[in-house]
């Protein structure tokens, strides 16, 4: 299988590829850093590949799925983990949110029939959260972009459900992100729920859900999240 994996370089999406690559699948991670990148394949060996993209900005996704296109002809799973700590609203929707929106439609014919994964926080919290679009502050910024990644699962499970492709989301728990790699046996860093939602047979048809750490699946208020929800609040940002 053929696995693209966003923010791979490092913490919970490298832990993924690192799995994945383990049971025998070609991975492509894409990061902003080269030298983190060239280290990330030296450490997960030759069926790993890097693709060097900024993919807060347009010119770098595009270059990202041309790399990706070229690469490959099919694409099994597509990860997203990358993201930022934000310090503005308008980072927070151009790194943490746009790019899964616009990377995922823009692979959608080469992910015909497969998944897509999206990284995102407590599930504890997420049902706690009213939908927020307030984003003054470090707090507002982080309810907004977990509310609006939980509609953004929802948005996308609609939009291409047609194509048989699945969304999921999915808490990773609480994994050391920026560990060396000579450091990785000290602390907890394994991400087993990543290699289940992307590769268990039992879940071809789950699609537009959110599980936690352990597996499990996390029921959200349907009153808030709801494809007529997704689409007042996102379309705002999503399109270019």
């Amino acid at each position: 299988m053929d696995i693209v994996i966003t923010g791979g370089t490092s913490g919970i999406g490298y832990r993924i590829a690192k799995d994945l690559i383990a049971e025998g699948h070609q991975v492509i991670i894409i990061g902003q850093d080269a030298e983190k990148g060239r280290a990330s394949v030296a450490q997960l060996g030759k069926a790993a590949f890097f693709i060097q993209a900024d993919l807060a900005t347009k010119s770098g996704r595009n270059q990202a799925l041309a790399s990706i296109k070229y690469k490959v002809d099919k694409i099994h799973v597509l990860v997203h983990t990358a993201g930022v700590f934000p310090s503005s609203a308008e980072e927070n929707i151009k790194a943490n949110l746009v790019p899964h929106y616009q990377l995922t439609m823009g692979l959608a014919d080469r992910l015909t029939g497969g998944r897509v994964l999206i990284v995102t926080g407590d599930p504890q919290i997420i049902q706690q959260l009213s939908i927020c679009e307030e984003q003054e502050n470090t707090l507002q910024r982080a309810r907004s972009l977990l509310t609006h990644k939980a509609l953004l699962t929802l948005f996308l499970s609609y939009l291409l459900a047609e194509k048989e492709i699945t969304v999921n989301s999915f808490f990773p728990g609480n994994v050391t992100d920026e560990l060396p790699h000579y450091s990785q046996t000290l602390l907890h860093t394994e991400v087993p729920v990543g290699k289940y939602l992307a590769l268990h047979p039992d879940l071809t048809q789950s699609t537009g859900n959110f599980f936690d750490n352990d597996r499990n699946l996390v029921l959200l208020n349907a009153r808030q999240y709801n494809y007529d929800n997704a689409e007042k609040h996102l379309l705002q940002y999503l399109t270019e």
